[in-house]
């Protein structure tokens, strides 16, 4: 019970807040069976999952945008569980894969919410956030070699990025109007 101004409040699922408690993980799995096994027993859930892969797929991009001559943009090619960003020579180019997330994790669940090429375009800042959680990750990634530097900037939550006027380093920031708290870090 929580005491508010005198009125007290049950939160009776509060052991939930813990994604990573044994607890919180066997009642996942629990309610995952029970909505499987529901929806095992839909005579038309094939028929649905065949025809909604049939709608989904289809290519999908972002318009290319320039940096100091080198290209970019996000595609997917039709059942791709994340967009898959590539880096070109010109804007009607194939291009090569400088980023896939597809491969970062299990399952597609890794996305790449932002990307920001530096001035040079020579780097990239790029977000990175697992299993549709709102928290990222942010790293930069050379172009020329697709190593990524070992700086990570951890804990960021509907961020933006901008790269200072040196090239050295970028900054995050929640847009205005969203949650307070820790708004800015710099790597």
């Amino acid at each position: 019970m929580d005491d508010y101004h005198g009125e007290l409040v049950a939160d009776p699922y509060r052991w939930l807040e813990d994604p990573d408690s044994a607890e919180t993980k066997s009642w996942v799995e629990a309610q995952s069976d029970a909505a499987e096994a529901f929806l095992a027993s839909a005579g038309a859930r094939e028929e649905i999952r065949s025809r909604l892969r049939e709608i989904w797929d289809y290519p999908r991009w972002s318009p290319p945008f320039e940096k100091n001559g080198q290209w970019f943009q996000s595609r997917n090619s039709g059942l791709q569980d994340q967009p898959v960003v590539y880096q070109m020579g010109s804007a009607g180019e194939a291009g090569e894969v400088l980023l896939d997330p597809n491969t970062l994790g299990p399952g597609g669940t890794v996305s790449v919410p932002a990307f920001v090429p530096d001035d040079s375009g020579s780097l990239v800042a790029y977000a990175t956030n697992a299993d549709g959680s709102d928290w990222t990750t942010w790293r930069v990634k050379e172009v020329a070699t697709g190593r990524d530097r070992p700086d990570e900037v951890h804990w960021s939550k509907y961020g933006v990025a901008a790269w200072d006027a040196t090239g050295s380093g970028f900054t995050t920031a929640r847009p205005t109007g969203l949650r307070r708290g820790r708004s800015c870090e710099r790597l």
